[in-house]
């Protein structure tokens, strides 16, 4: 009696899902889905879209002062097994940093590096050592962390792809 029942409860529940209509979402024979959420979803992107375009990349705030173990001297070039996304430079306020970035200044641009300023006491520094390379993004942040991971001692140093050197 019960393996009745249930064969008739089957029956029941597969002929309803049998007789049921799927609904299209795409149809890449040009037929028009129809689908509601499909045109309103594709307006959001768009709007989203001419929403980007007009986005201003923010900037965070420097904090001051920023300390460093790390000291000026000089960087032995190295390889390194970091995957680095993008290239990053080290420099502080002192001489030689100032002179290092003027000198080396075209080809940060070139490579898309960004800066790290360390050893620096106020936003004063910070603009001076801006107006000394436009176009160069400078940031004052600790970075004894990283430092010490990729075995650097000393700056100004520029750490790329595959190599660390100044």
């Amino acid at each position: 009696m019960i393996r009745k029942l249930f064969s008739v409860f089957l029956l029941l529940v597969s002929s309803s899902w049998s007789f049921a209509q799927p609904e299209v979402i795409a149809d890449f024979g040009g037929r028009d889905t129809e689908f509601p959420k499909r045109k309103h979803i594709k307006q959001q992107l768009l709007d989203r879209k001419s929403l980007a375009e007009n986005i201003v990349p923010a900037t965070a705030p420097d904090h001051f002062p920023i300390r460093s173990e790390l000291t000026v001297g000089i960087v032995e070039q190295t390889k390194h097994s970091y995957q680095v996304t993008k290239p990053m430079f080290i420099i502080g306020v002192d001489s030689l940093s100032i002179e290092w970035l003027i000198a080396n200044k075209a080809h940060l641009k070139a490579i898309g590096a960004q800066g790290i300023v360390i050893n620096v006491s106020s936003q004063e520094n910070m603009d001076f050592l801006r107006a000394r390379a436009p176009g160069l993004t400078l940031s004052a942040v600790p970075i004894d962390d990283i430092a010490s991971s990729y075995g650097i001692h000393h700056y100004p140093v520029l750490i790329d792809k595959e190599d660390i050197k100044q």
